[in-house]
């Protein structure tokens, strides 16, 4: 972009491009967000079942909230089909420390990145990197605020399956 980033500002395209990824991205992180969320309740309680249900409502009840946004064009649903495909596979105990269950939104950003495929190979680690340090503050954070006994106590209060 170089000294031309303010007239491309100014570029309905680049503005749509820019859109199209920020929603793509923010899906990318809330999917991780879920995930690491719902492995800090199964470290807790061993139940794959009930953790799986966790993060699915959790990632469908943000997507029908955020993603209501009429600046959103994307497919919301496309986003959970995707989101349930990654359920179907986790590993609970991989994804409850550490990295884990950070993987869709370091790629998400270099995917939707409005940048030219053939350039961001120049950039991608550093990018990378980059959100997953931001990762490390943010799970931080959460381990110090979480209570999963509390989460599991309204979960269950407000379950109207049992």
């Amino acid at each position: 972009m170089g000294m031309k980033y303010p007239t491309l500002f100014k570029e309905d395209l680049f503005i749509e491009s820019i859109n199209i990824a920020k929603w793509q991205i923010y899906a990318a992180c809330l999917s991780d967000l879920a995930i690491y969320m719902a492995a800090r309740v199964c470290a807790k309680t061993g139940d794959a079942e009930e953790t799986s249900s966790v993060a699915l409502e959790s990632f469908s009840a943000i997507l029908k909230d955020r993603f209501a946004n009429p600046e959103f064009t994307g497919n919301a649903s496309e986003l959970l089909y995707a989101f349930e495909q990654r359920l179907a596979l986790v590993d609970w105990n991989y994804c409850r420390e550490g990295e884990g269950a950070f993987k869709e939104s370091p790629a998400a950003l270099i995917r939707w990145a409005p940048i030219e495929d053939h350039l961001k190979k120049y950039d991608a680690e550093i990018v990378r990197n980059s959100i997953r340090f931001q990762w490390q503050r943010i799970r931080h954070d959460f381990i110090q605020v979480f209570d999963v006994e509390a989460f599991l106590a309204d979960l269950r209060k407000h379950d109207t399956r049992h």
